[in-house]
């Protein structure tokens, strides 16, 4: 099969696109590069046994994978997407469908579950911790996981994930369920961390919304319009990535396919019922953060009205004084008072009464 890289690397990124019309034949990493080198690993174990290698050529694959006893459920785990050519090679040795490459290979793709002849084929979203957020951009990666016969479980990481620690512990624990089970027991596991490891960020983001609303109402700190348009787009995102992953869960229950066994069947509809719990906690989210855009528009509007009120007011107070100064200002003569030594006095009176009596009357109705 012909590859191609047509991609640039710049800082440390490397970039493609696919063009339009390209032959599916021809495979292009769109994304990031975020390991410096891939790596493959495979994983055999049963309930007494646990092995682990490293794989450095992908076409001795089906080798290793012949020599691990039967019985064993083989787990093939390939970290870092950038070296097309090696996974072209993996894919190869797999008899993985060159479509399914792409949406491998293609980073930006969204959530789907897709059954071929040989494989099941999902792939999600692994959503990153908050503190590695930049700008305000909620980070993910890719997974794609492939469900195939005789036990096999092939998994393709964008890099290192700690994510999935886990899972390996529970593996290298003799006594755990995982290692009683088959790759589609795996392939839950694998696909329960990534969907569990969403609610402790919706938990950040509904944090933040709140203290922005608590900001809001009370009005003692300074909202920025900037930090109600991050949480706004941060629900937004969420939005996009959930609902997909929604589906992908309730079809792997739905699905009927010899890979997937009655024992998985209970853990499965798990799995779709936290993608349920998921997309209503996201879409009270995105509610939540249009309220909170209005409701900061409104404090916004409030705050320019007090301004715009205090103003007003202290225009309309200094109006009849500055009609009465205007009246004695004019060089006229014949003005009986002008002659009078009560007369500046008493004209300083008549400001003090005229200013304080429309003050107190602002006051009672509440206009400052």
């Amino acid at each position: 099969m012909t590859t191609s890289s047509q991609s640039t690397f710049e800082s440390g990124m490397l970039l493609g696109d696919r063009l339009p019309g390209q032959s599916p034949d021809e495979l292009v990493h769109v994304g990031e590069r975020k390991v410096d080198a891939l790596h493959i690993e495979l994983i055999a174990y049963d309930s007494e046994r646990f092995d682990r290698c490293p794989v450095t050529n992908p076409s001795t694959v089906p080798a290793l994978l012949r020599d691990i006893p039967e019985g064993m459920t083989r787990w093939l785990r390939v970290t870092g997407l950038h070296e097309v050519e090696m996974i072209d090679q993996l894919s190869d040795a797999l008899g993985i469908h060159p479509l399914a490459r792409q949406d491998v290979l293609n980073t930006h793709h969204r959530p789907k579950v897709e059954q071929f002849e040989d494989f099941l084929f999902v792939t999600v979203k692994v959503i990153g911790d908050p503190q590695t957020y930049i700008d305000g951009e909620i980070g993910t990666e890719q997974l794609s996981v492939f469900l195939m016969a005789g036990r096999l479980l092939v998994t393709f990481h964008e890099s290192h994930s700690a994510h999935f620690d886990p899972v390996m512990e529970r593996l290298l624990q003799g006594n755990q369920r995982i290692r009683q089970q088959g790759a589609e027991y795996l392939a839950w596991a694998v696909l329960d961390v990534a969907v569990d490891h969403y609610f402790p960020v919706i938990d950040w983001l509904e944090d933040r919304m709140d203290l922005l609303e608590e900001k809001l109402f009370d009005g003692t700190e300074k909202v920025e319009a900037h930090d109600v348009f991050i949480c706004r787009r941060q629900a937004t995102t969420l939005s996009h990535i959930v609902r997909p992953l929604r589906d992908v869960s309730v079809r792997m229950v739905r699905i009927d396919s010899p890979l997937l066994t009655k024992t998985t069947e209970p853990f499965f509809r798990d799995l779709a019922d936290h993608g349920g719990h998921l997309a209503a906690a996201v879409e009270s989210l995105r509610e939540a953060s249009i309220s909170l855009r209005d409701f900061h528009s409104i404090a916004l509007s409030n705050q320019l009205n007090e301004v715009m009120r205090f103003l007003a007011c202290f225009s309309a107070l200094f109006l009849p004084l500055t009609f009465l100064a205007g009246i004695y200002g004019m060089n006229f003569e014949l003005m009986p008072e002008l002659k009078q030594p009560w007369a500046y006095p008493a004209l300083w009176c008549v400001f003090l009464a005229i200013s304080a009596g429309m003050f107190f009357f602002f006051r009672k109705k509440r206009w400052v």
